[in-house]
């Protein structure tokens, strides 16, 4: 230190920083400036003087000027090394600071995600779905698909160079947190050979792989318990030493790590047994003492304690000179004597005439007295006193206690005697001189071998400003309010202080490395963080405890960006030792971060190497594929490739030979007597101005009533102009039902002299094409064919290339087929304008038509008919004297019928010229009901009263269904009256063409024939000899439920265009009559003038498919051109209910599953139930439910059984399941009807089942099955192909549908049935909260249908219900109907999109529709893995129908079998 009086200077405020000194023998002075002299003196041991200078900058750059003179001198292999380690430095720089805040941000995402998640998820338990055998099965088959293996094939492209190593090196630090570095390192490789891709939720690079392969890979005790709060740093990190290694450490006693049983916990305990055990007599005659006393008394006190063990001094001296606490009493057992001691002193202490200060100066000028004493007595060898001879280990421990304490003020004292040159410093001369840890001879500086003994000295000056303690205690006050800061000297003397302190946490911190910083011991554990001083020590204890205040500040808030703030508030000189640590650490961090680069950069280099050995053999591959597309050569794919089509010029012999042919088709003699019959048609007077009209014009609007002609004519127009021309032409007609198609095919083939089996053959010019039935050939030059078929054309960009006109038959009916039809033509106009496009109307409403096609030309064609008397309900009961009480049956309504608001009522106007008993009839009389009573004593009176006999030819009878056919049907051939002499038809789209084609022939002279159709006889087909005409005014039309959610065939009344449409089918051939059973009242005022378009009415999802198919662009642009557009907000709930099944993606882009969807003429949520249905082998029940849910429920609720007819429901109970409830009851009417011996009708009325309901049921089932196996979805046989032929609606005998066993061998499988019914009605699912339920789709609470069969008391076991329909109650409620319950592992299976996060066990379906945590890593991963690979080989069923699954998907489908198998309850 220079030289310089003490007492005239003062100590500067804020010194630079504290520095690290040893006390040597003295040296001369020597002269230093005036800015020198405020820094105190410090000297140091060479070995570490470098380390401790190297802060403040100027030692730093003298080694860096002096690596930078050796740099020539460098070997080649050292100059490598040495430019290795500066690029390795650079891209640390570089990229450290982003890695780590990055892998921080990713960390701490993943440990909240896993905290907030788990906490407000529902737990499932998998174990009974996925016992062991089965869970290692799916490893097994992962393992065979190299699921979790790296691919063999061309590497995807992956981030080069730095960028590579930059994102390994954030996935490792990341990583690191949760498995042991060799993990980290085998999935890093088996990255780098999968090639990840970046990901879109903000993860980053290869996270979600890394994860899935950790699951699958490590053993359960390698991964953190999902349960368990994890904390970061590994075990590695942690410092479990003891208090006794600390202490050991600080006195520099060699005590290893390992051996936390070290001698120095025996010394401490002998030592305060030492203390305690020297019990004395204290006198009390001072108890009582003058003021002029006080100070004596103390001073000897004070001796009398320092003489027995100089840290009684310290301890007791510390608890009122320093805030910063001793060694605690606890460890200090003290005798009787010393506590007497002790009290006098808090006496003396405690009195109010107590000059503590003065006291305590002298006690410090008589301490250093008493210290050098002591010294001198050692080094003489000189005896303890008297009183302090002990025997045994208690002398050694004392007096080893006392020499510490000696030597320390013999250190002081020749630190004093160096220092300072005045008399007070000569009195500290040699105090430090046997100072243990301190003193460093000079042969141990010179060869370096102090070892634990190197404590190092620290003046940072008298302390200024905030204490570092204070701000130590906020900081950790502002992290954890409850923690707790203690202190502690673990040094043996105040002269070389050193301190630790504790901080005790009241939640768990994050561990922490301080392993750079060798002047502290840090020791931390998740509640308690220990910082102790251990090769550095300070003059005093304030500055002790200022250091390792600032020690604790820096290794637990450092790294922090708010918290480590704090070291601002430091005094300058902590402020200085902060940087000092925070060097260490930076250079600890670049020492690891380069070696970590290092290995990493190897790791890649290794992994990329052998990629581009892969890459040169695949290359070779890629060139010969290429090659063989370049020559044109096949590629093996399914589909053909399409090759644009170059119109081929017509030449002379190709127009010659189709004039020829037409000539010899006209030749004919058949043709010669057809073309007679045609003349009589009013259409054929209008075909000069139709042909010239159609010449002109691209689009052309013919209008004619029913009978005009103008469905057989207007197609032969054309196909005979183009022909007697010479023109190639192909002609399509549109219709929009089957029965049309064919019967319009047939006649037109008759007309033009062809025989009736020439039809779709090479021999005639006609054909047709419907669903499941086509018949037409190359030379086939007009087609007649459904709507849909010509739509199914047009999603093939060349579908209608060939055709060159396109007639649309019926257009006035409005269907969305049509209607969409128009959609797509106006579009295909623009670039075909060679296609000529005609509509034909039978009604006057053209003049909307035309204006929607650009102003399009009308020809009207007048009709020829006769005139028909028409009468109403009225007139019908008058005729027939038909009352209530002829036929009053009990009100029966379906088990979920909902009454219309004017249900019974008939407008009870006042009628006039009828009898008192009609008035009566009709006031109470319900149109709604279908009364086949009095439609049979209609048909009577009209056959046989003699007034009405000459309109019996052939009686036209219009019902709404089959249902109502099927039951009029068995009346009549029941009937007498009718059993001779008559013949009965039925008409329905459903029917087969040869039972339909029946219904148009005339009959033999006395024979009359009645005719049972639906609304198909209105206008799409003619029966020329009908002459009366009994029309129901009703029908069944497909109507979107608002308030349900869902479309459904209902009944209703038909338009008053309707109605005449019925009527005038009753005049071809003679004047005739028809009979309206609905009142005239309602025909006149309530009834619609127009029926509503489809597309206005039905659900727009099937529309939305046809969209995307045939790629229209946007939705809501494209039909928004409709002739009349749908609301937005429709067709917005159509997107987003096809988006939700699965149909549409994100992007509203058309899936494979939508593709399938689209063909079937199903809501699209019924349509993924007969598809899944098919793909699970329960396709029976899936049949029956979709056609149950688009009809009308069996089960029938009387008024006056009502109960009772619940208690037969409840009989049918099957799996807690509505819906196999349903299928359960139909099951067994069908094992009825299927047996000899039982009674159909009587079982249906004991049952309260309606064996009409049972049977449309069952003929839907024969539709949508043929519907399914039109897509290639189902394969049937020929066995089942005939079976399904043989189905006859109006037959009395039943047939039923068969199928091939392995579309129906699940049907038994109640937890599969259930889960595939979820799988397709999702997201429409209840959970159960509380005694109520919500539901998941929009969080609003529902209840449960009356009922349902879960109405009332459910299992515990159930959480989840599917539903189809919601309804509103009377009293608001809101009700789920069709309800079957649902496993969380069948949703987890296949329901919605699901993420699974792996680190949290936790997976969240739909944006946390359902949250759903499983208990361990393996089964989080093994349903990972399961449900991609279903939903990968359901893709491909949807992808390629009718294909054969590969053997890898056909695995995971039986492994799903099997796991649904072992669930079934053995019989």
């Amino acid at each position: 230190m220079p030289a310089g009086n003490k007492k005239k200077r003062k100590p500067v405020a804020n010194p630079a920083r504290g520095v690290a000194t040893t006390s040597i023998q003295s040296k001369a002075k020597t002269e230093t400036d005036d800015t020198e002299s405020t820094e105190p003196s410090v000297t140091a041991t060479p070995d570490i003087k470098e380390k401790i200078d190297a802060p403040g900058g100027k030692t730093a750059e003298a080694s860096n000027e002096a690596s930078q003179r050796e740099l020539h001198e460098l070997s080649p292999d050292e100059l490598e090394a040495q430019l290795e380690t500066a690029e390795l430095q650079q891209f640390v720089e570089k990229y450290a600071v982003k890695i780590r805040k990055e892998a921080s941000r990713q960390a701490t995402r993943l440990q909240t995600d896993r905290r907030l998640l788990r906490g407000h998820s529902d737990f499932v338990s998998v174990k009974n779905w996925l016992p062991e055998e089965l869970m290692q099965l799916v490893f097994e088959y992962a393992a065979i698909t190299e699921d979790l293996q790296p691919p063999s094939g061309k590497p995807q492209i992956l981030p080069v160079g730095d960028d590579l190593v930059a994102k390994v090196w954030t996935l490792r630090d990341v990583l690191l947190d949760t498995v042991s570095t060799e993990r980290v390192n085998e999935v890093i490789g088996f990255l780098l050979n999968s090639h990840p891709t970046e990901s879109s939720t903000g993860q980053i690079w290869g996270l979600d792989e890394a994860l899935n392969w950790l699951a699958a890979q490590c053993e359960p005790a390698e991964l953190p318990e999902y349960d368990v709060e994890s904390t970061k740093g590994s075990a590695a990190r942690v410092d479990d030493s003891s208090d006794s290694e600390v202490e050991a450490v600080v006195n520099g006693l060699a005590v290893k790590r390992d051996s936390p049983q070290s001698t120095v916990e025996q010394e401490d305990s002998g030592r305060g047994s030492a203390a305690g055990d020297m019990d004395f007599e204290v006198s009390d005659i001072d108890s009582d003492l003058e003021p002029d006393e006080l100070l004596s008394v103390y001073l000897r006190t004070k001796a009398k304690l320092y003489e027995i063990d100089p840290l009684l001094d310290n301890m007791k001296s510390g608890k009122k000179t320093s805030r910063a606490p001793t060694l605690s009493k606890c460890n200090q057992p003290t005798g009787k004597g010393t506590s007497k001691l002790q009290q006098k002193l808090e006496t003396i202490e405690r009195d109010p005439l107590f000059d503590r200060r003065e006291a305590e100066g002298q006690w410090a000028n008589q301490r250093v007295e008493l210290a050098r004493e002591a010294a001198d007595r050692r080094k003489l060898n000189l005896g303890v006193e008297p009183s302090q001879k002990l025997s045994g280990p208690k002398r050694a421990t004392q007096n080893e206690s006392l020499s510490i304490a000696l030597q320390a003020e013999s250190e002081a004292n020749g630190f004093m005697d160096e220092g300072d040159e005045s008399d007070n410093d000569a009195l500290l001369s040699g105090m430090f001189d046997a100072l243990p840890g301190v003193a460093t001879t000079s042969e141990s500086a010179k060869t370096g071998t102090g070892g634990p003994q190197d404590i190092m000295t620290r003046d940072f000056g008298r302390l200024t400003g905030m204490s570092p303690r204070r701000i130590l205690e906020e900081a950790c006050r502002a992290r954890d309010p409850r923690s707790k800061v203690a202190y502690k000297q673990v040094s043996a003397t105040t002269y070389a202080c050193q301190y630790s302190v504790t901080i005790a946490w009241s939640k768990e911190q994050e561990q922490i490395d301080a392993s750079y910083l060798k002047s502290v011991l840090v020791r931390s554990k998740p509640v308690r963080t220990t910082v102790t001083m251990v090769r550095e020590a300070t003059p005093d204890t304030a500055q002790s405890e200022a250091y390792v205040s600032t020690a604790a500040l820096f290794v637990v808030f450092s790294g922090h960006p708010k918290e480590e703030k704090a070291q601002l508030r430091l005094p300058s000189a902590f402020r200085n030792l902060w940087d000092e640590f925070a060097k260490l650490k930076g250079e600890h961090s670049d020492a690891q971060d380069r070696t970590t680069v290092k290995d990493l950069r190897a790791m890649v280099e290794h992994h990329l190497s052998t990629a581009e050995e892969v890459d040169d053999d695949e290359d070779e591959v890629v060139f010969k594929a290429s090659n063989k597309r370049l020559n044109g050569a096949a590629s093996g794919a399914s589909t053909p490739v399409t090759r644009p089509q170059t119109p081929t010029p017509k030449s002379q012999d190709i127009s010659q030979s189709l004039q020829d042919l037409w000539s010899r088709k006209v030749a004919t003699p058949s043709h010669q007597r057809m073309l007679l019959a045609r003349m009589n048609l009013p259409m054929y007077h209008s075909k000069a101005i139709a042909l010239e009209t159609i010449g002109q014009n691209q689009v052309t609007i013919i209008v004619g009533d029913t009978g005009s002609g103008k469905s057989t004519q207007l197609p032969q127009f054309l196909l005979e102009h183009e022909l007697s021309h010479g023109r190639q032409c192909k002609i399509y007609c549109t219709e929009p039902r089957r029965i049309s198609a064919l019967s319009l095919a047939q006649r037109v083939s008759e007309e033009l002299g062809e025989h009736k089996t020439d039809i779709g053959t090479h021999r005639s010019l006609v054909g047709y094409a419907i669903r499941l039935e086509s018949q037409t050939t190359s030379s086939t030059k007009l087609v007649y064919a459904t709507v849909g078929i010509v739509l199914r054309m047009l999603e093939n960009a060349n579908g209608l290339n060939e055709v060159t006109h396109l007639v649309l038959d019926e257009v006035h009916e409005r269907s969305i087929d049509t209607d969409f039809l128009l959609i797509v033509l106006k579009s295909l106009m623009q670039t075909r304008p060679d296609l000529k496009v005609v509509l034909m109307s039978a009604t006057v409403d053209a003049q909307k038509f035309s204006k929607y096609l650009d102003n399009a030309p009308i020809v009207s064609v007048p009709g020829r008919t006769h005139p028909v008397e028409a009468r109403f309900l009225e007139d019908a009961i008058e005729l027939t004297g038909f009352t209530n009480d002829n036929n009053v049956p009990e009100k029966t309504v379906e088990a979920d019928s909902e009454s219309d608001e004017d249900a019974g009522k008939t407008g009870s106007q006042k009628i006039k010229g009828y009898s008192q008993s009609t008035v009566n009839t009709l006031a109470k009389y319900d149109e709604y009901r279908i009364d086949t009573d009095l439609i049979v004593k209609l048909v009577e009176q009209v056959a046989y009263l003699p007034d009405y006999q000459v309109f019996s030819k052939a009686i036209l009878v219009f019902l709404p269904g089959l249902a109502e056919i099927r039951q009029l049907n068995d009346m009549l051939l029941g009937h007498k009256s009718f059993s001779k002499d008559w013949h009965i038809y039925a008409l329905h789209s459903s029917f087969s063409s040869e039972d339909q084609q029946a219904a148009f022939d005339i009959p033999p002279p006395g024979v009359r024939k009645i005719v049972i159709a639906t609304n198909i006889a209105e206008t799409g087909i003619t029966i020329p000899d009908v002459t009366c005409v009994i029309d129901t005014g009703k029908h069944r039309e497909m109507r979107f439920d608002e308030r349900r959610q869902m479309s459904r065939l209902t009944q209703s009344f038909v338009a008053r265009a309707n109605a005449k449409q019925r009527r005038g089918r009753a005049g071809r051939v003679q004047e005739g009559i028809c009979f309206h059973l609905f009142t005239r009242y309602r025909f006149e005022n309530l009834m619609a003038e127009q029926q509503s378009p489809e597309m206005l009415r039905l659900s727009l999802q099937d529309l939305v498919m046809r969209v995307k198919i045939c790629r229209l662009g946007n939705i809501e642009e494209a039909l928004a051109e409709a002739l009349d557009p749908p609301s937005s907000k429709n067709i917005r709930r159509a997107i987003d209910a096809l988006i939700e099944v699965g149909a549409l993606t994100e992007s509203e882009q058309l899936t494979p599953l939508g593709n399938q969807l689209a063909k079937l003429p199903l809501d699209a949520q019924l349509g993924k139930l007969i598809l899944f249905g098919a793909a699970f082998g329960c396709l029976d029940f899936a049949l029956t439910v979709a056609a149950a849910l688009t009809s009308k429920t069996p089960f029938l609720s009387p008024l006056h059984a009502k109960k009772q007819a619940d208690t037969v429901r409840l009989g049918f109970k099957r799996g807690d399941s509505d819906l196999l409830t349903l299928y359960n009851a139909y099951s067994a009417w069908r094992k009825v009807c299927t047996t000899a011996g039982f009674s159909e009708r009587n079982f249906c009325n004991k049952n309260f089942l309606s064996p009409q309901n049972l049977a449309n049921i069952e003929d839907l089932k024969a539709q949508l099955l043929s519907a399914l196996a039109d897509t290639g979805f189902v394969d049937l046989g020929q066995s089942e192909r005939q079976a399904l032929n043989r189905i006859r609606p109006g037959q009395r005998q039943r047939n039923f549908v068969t199928l091939p066993p392995q579309y129906c061998k699940s049907d038994v499988d109640d937890e599969l049935t259930v889960s595939v019914v979820a799988w397709s009605f999702y997201p429409k699912i209840a959970k159960s909260e509380g005694k109520g339920w919500r539901n998941i789709a929009n969080n609003a609470s529902l209840g449960l249908h009356p009922m349902s069969v879960n109405k009332g008391k459910v299992s515990s076991e159930i959480r989840y219900l599917s539903f189809y329909s919601i309804m509103q109650s009377a009293s608001k409620y809101t009700n789920a109907q069709e309800t079957s319950p649902v496993s969380e592992f069948a949703l987890i299976l296949l329901a919605g999109d699901a993420v699974f996060h792996m680190y949290a066990g936790v997976i969240i379906i739909d944006g946390n529709r359902l949250r759903l945590k499983v208990r361990d890593w393996k089964t989080m991963v093994a349903l990972k893995i399961l449900r991609a690979k279903v939903r990968e080989a359901m893709g491909r069923l949807f992808k390629h129908p009718g294909r054969d699954l590969g053997a890898k998907q056909k695995r995971w489908m039986d492994l799903v079998l099997k796991i649904f198998e072992q669930r079934r309850p053995r019989v």
